[in-house]
Parts: C-alpha cells; sequence; structure tokens
C-alpha cells in the first residue's frame, strides 16, 4: 500500500509518517513538503492508494491541484488533515469529494480512519460535522461563481485575468461583483479581502 502524505509541517508529517509506517505493516509511506516535489515523484502518481494532505501550502493552491488528480486519478481517496475548521473550505473539499476531513486538534485514530477510507468509507470528524450544520445565511448566499470570483479577486487577478479564466463578459463580472458586496454589506477591496482570509483561509 502507498500512502502519500502532503505537508509543509515537516514535524507534523514526520509524526503521521512513523504511526503509520508503524501501525499499519508492509505500507509504504511516502512525505513531501510541495506539490511541486509530489508532482516529481518518480513513480508518479496512479499508484497511490491514499494521499494525506493538508490545506496550505506556502505559494501553491492545494484546490488547484484537486482539480487535476480528480481530472486524471478520480480513484485516489484524499483525506485532509487541516487546521481551517471553516464551513466554506470544508464545503470546498466536498465539492472535490474529498473522503475525509480532520483537524489536526482531533482526538481520533488516524490508523483507523485510513483503513476506513481505503475501504471505501467516508470520515469527517465530529467537529467538521457540526460546522457543516452551521447556518450561515451569508454563505448560503454566496453563489459558487461569486466564490471563484472572491477567490480570484482575493489572490490579486486583475479584471481581464478573471474574464479570461471564467470565460465571462466584463458586465457579467459587474453584476457579480456588485452582488458580492451587497450580500457581504461590505463597500471595499480590502474588506473584500478581509472576508475571504476570516473564511477561506
Amino acid at each position: 500500500m502507498n500512502i502519500v502524505l502532503l505537508d509543509d509541517h515537516i514535524l507534523f508529517s514526520n509524526g503521521i509518517n512513523n504511526l503509520l509506517s508503524t501501525k499499519l505493516k508492509g505500507s509504504i509511506v511516502e512525505s513531501y513538503s510541495s506539490i511541486k516535489s509530489l508532482r516529481a515523484r518518480k513513480k508518479g502518481l496512479s499508484n497511490i492508494d491514499i494521499l494525506i494532505s493538508d490545506l496550505e501550502l506556502v505559494d501553491e493552491d492545494i484546490f488547484d491541484f484537486f482539480t487535476q488528480l480528480r481530472s486524471y486519478h478520480e480513484k485516489i481517496p484524499i483525506l485532509v488533515v487541516s487546521m481551517h475548521n471553516k464551513l466554506p473550505v470544508i464545503k470546498k473539499c466536498l465539492e472535490f469529494n474529498v473522503e475525509g476531513y480532520i483537524l489536526k486538534d482531533d482526538t481520533v485514530d488516524i490508523v483507523n480512519i485510513v483503513n476506513i477510507i481505503l475501504n471505501g468509507g467516508i470520515f469527517y470528524s465530529d467537529k467538521v460535522k457540526d460546522t457543516l450544520k452551521i447556518e450561515s445565511n451569508t454563505v448560503c448566499k454566496i453563489t459558487p461563481r461569486e466564490e471563484e470570483i472572491i477567490m480570484l479577486i482575493s489572490k490579486g487577478k486583475s479584471k481581464s485575468d478573471i474574464l479570461a479564466q471564467l470565460f465571462i463578459s466584463s458586465n457579467t463580472y459587474k453584476t457579480h461583483k456588485k452582488n458580492i458586496f451587497r450580500k457581504l454589506d461590505i463597500n471595499s477591496l480590502n474588506e473584500l479581502m478581509k472576508y475571504y482570509y476570516d473564511n477561506y483561509i
């Protein structure tokens, strides 16, 4: 069994690596600190049995990587281990059909969770499921397209870049932006970026 860890917190990653290597006899556990280094894996990605991944990597977009992974290796299960217990982030993982989501401060048996997922199961920790139950009027009002625009603006993309990437017209962009500001009750890009970092990062 090939288990791949993707996390740039080396001490945490080493701890998980040692635990899984000890408890799951015969497994090969590999650790990578960046998407770039994982892409350079000599064996490629196709023979990975499970990917255990953090969501926040320096100067890298994990959801772009998940998009590509699902496009070419959709059967590889993903277990997210993150410090972020935020509704929009968890919902984004659900959009990618991520099989597992636990928090770094959860008191759970990761070995058991890995076995559950490898056997076709789904595991979201109790804390994560509690967050999913939150009825947030603000978040529910924001459409998936508006979420994309919020993320792109907050990452410093220009208007022309956003129009090209999302294949929308200038008028459509203006309408989305106006609706975003109205729904979030904000008046500036600084407020929009604060919303993004409070809810998505």
